[in-house]
């Protein structure tokens, strides 16, 4: 997955951990030969990199991923894009590199057409397709259901600092999750989790300031613009996940996007914390 992972959990005297190791790392590799750009190999790769009007059988992974990516993309009118790509080798932060890239990506309503009635997918003809800022997420749930699936009921999960939970501690405690604060000053905010996921996007991930101008991995982030951070809980790691990329990327619409839509959402700012309306009931 090109990071870190880690899973918190109560061990039962018959779990052979082997096994549940084995099937972890089985996992990621698969997400990874679907939907790592960075492979030249992967599916995505091969998508991206075929020719006009070809058409493809999408495996389970990027169908799953593909499928919410247009989902979020839907609901936030195109604040999410899963037509990156190009955009980000543009600024130095994709897989090639710097590459010149257009000005802007094709429209997110694209999405919604390229999967024909017969499940086959081909590529956009202006863009190419990149979906890490779900695909994180979504090896997040994965992890959880390797878990659930060797009969593991309470932990948590966790893949370069994103999380899904699933019951209690036996203290009967939450599992605790301490978000960091953007300005670096004073406490973190902890957040009770208790079958819930969060993620984190924002300027302390992956956006660097040249002597120029600022550049995020994010499209359509501006630092004058933003949140300094949206940290978003869901259901799901996967919503958590693009859903904190929409939002960063709605700049000042953030929190009113995140309202309509009904998205527990934190943003970290200059000037303090924000909270969404449905974030205001983890307080």
């Amino acid at each position: 997955m090109g990071t870190t992972w880690s899973a918190r959990f109560y061990r039962s005297p018959d779990l052979d951990l082997n096994a549940l190791t084995e099937k972890i790392r089985c996992c990621f590799r698969d997400i990874t030969a679907e939907l790592s750009t960075w492979e030249p190999n992967s599916f995505i790769s091969e998508l991206n990199g075929s020719r006009l009007g070809q058409r493809f059988r999408p495996p389970p992974h990027f169908l799953a991923v593909w499928t919410a990516s247009c989902e979020i993309a839907r609901r936030s009118n195109g604040a999410f894009t899963p037509f990156a790509l190009d955009w980000l080798n543009s600024v130095g932060l994709g897989p090639t590199g710097r590459e010149t890239a257009s000005e802007s990506l094709p429209p997110w309503q694209t999405a919604e057409i390229l999967l024909d009635a017969d499940g086959m997918i081909s590529r956009p003809s202006d863009g190419r397709i990149d979906l890490s800022a779900t695909g994180k997420g979504y090896g997040v749930d994965q992890l959880a259901s390797c878990l659930r699936s060797h009969g593991i009921a309470c932990f948590l999960v966790e893949i370069g600092g994103e999380f899904a939970s699933s019951g209690i501690k036996a203290d009967g405690q939450p599992w605790w999750v301490d978000v960091e604060r953007s300005t670096g000053d004073g406490p973190a905010l902890r957040v009770a989790l208790c079958g819930q996921a969060i993620a984190t996007s924002g300027l302390l991930q992956q956006s660097m300031r040249g002597q120029r101008q600022f550049q995020s991995h994010i499209f359509g982030a501006d630092a004058d613009d933003m949140a300094q951070s949206v940290t978003v809980i869901s259901n799901s790691c996967i919503s958590a996940d693009g859903w904190a990329t929409a939002l960063i990327a709605a700049g000042k619409e953030g929190k009113s996007l995140a309202n309509a839509a009904g998205v527990a959402a934190v943003f970290q700012t200059e000037s303090g914390c924000e909270f969404s309306l449905a974030a205001e009931a983890y307080l």
